[in-house]
C-alpha cells in the first residue's frame, strides 16, 4: 500500500477547534491569479465590492538631514502632501520623523503601475532635486511587499 505524503503548511498548525484551517488555504490558478480559499476569502480582493482589499506594494524612503537642515527637511515633507494628493495610484502616504535628524516616507500601492508612477512623480523629482542640499546621505528608497495589514474603515 502506498501512502501519499503532502508538505505541512501553516494551516496544519492551526487548532481544528478554531475552524481556520480552510481559511489558510491560498493558491494560484494556472494563469497566476489568486484562487480564493475554501471559504471564498482572499487577501487581494473584496467579493462584496469587487475592489481591492489590501495594498500589496509599498515604498520606504529613509532620509538623514544635514546638520542644521532638520527644520527644512520637515517643512519639505509637509509641503509634499498636496503633491501626493494628485497621485491616484498612491493609496496611503506617510511622512514621519525618527529622532532629531532622521526622517522617512512610507507609501502603499495596489499595483506596480501606481508605485512606478509615484517613483517618477513630482515628490520623487523634488526629493532628488533637494537631496544634496538637505540630506547628509542620498535618500535610501526600498521597494517593499506588504504581507499583512490592519486598517480602520471610516
Amino acid at each position: 500500500m502506498w501512502t501519499t505524503l503532502r508538505r505541512r503548511t501553516p494551516a496544519d498548525r492551526v487548532p481544528a477547534t478554531l475552524g481556520l484551517s480552510g481559511m489558510m488555504n491560498r493558491s494560484l490558478r494556472d494563469d497566476g491569479a489568486e484562487r480564493c480559499n475554501l471559504l471564498g476569502l482572499c487577501a487581494s480582493h473584496d467579493h462584496k465590492t469587487g475592489g481591492t482589499r489590501m495594498d500589496r506594494l509599498a515604498l520606504l524612503a529613509t532620509l538623514h538631514a544635514r546638520p542644521g537642515k532638520e527644520r527644512e527637511v520637515e517643512e519639505f515633507l509637509q509641503s509634499a502632501q498636496p503633491l501626493v494628493e494628485q497621485e491616484p495610484g498612491t493609496r496611503n502616504w506617510y511622512a514621519f520623523k525618527i529622532g532629531s535628524s532622521t526622517f522617512g516616507i512610507f507609501d502603499t500601492f495596489a499595483d506596480e503601475g501606481g508605485r512606478d508612477a509615484h517613483l517618477g512623480g513630482a515628490i520623487a523629482n523634488a526629493l532628488l532635486a533637494k537631496a544634496d542640499e538637505l540630506f547628509a546621505t542620498p535618500p535610501q528608497i526600498q521597494k517593499l511587499d506588504i504581507l499583512a495589514t490592519k486598517t480602520v474603515s471610516a
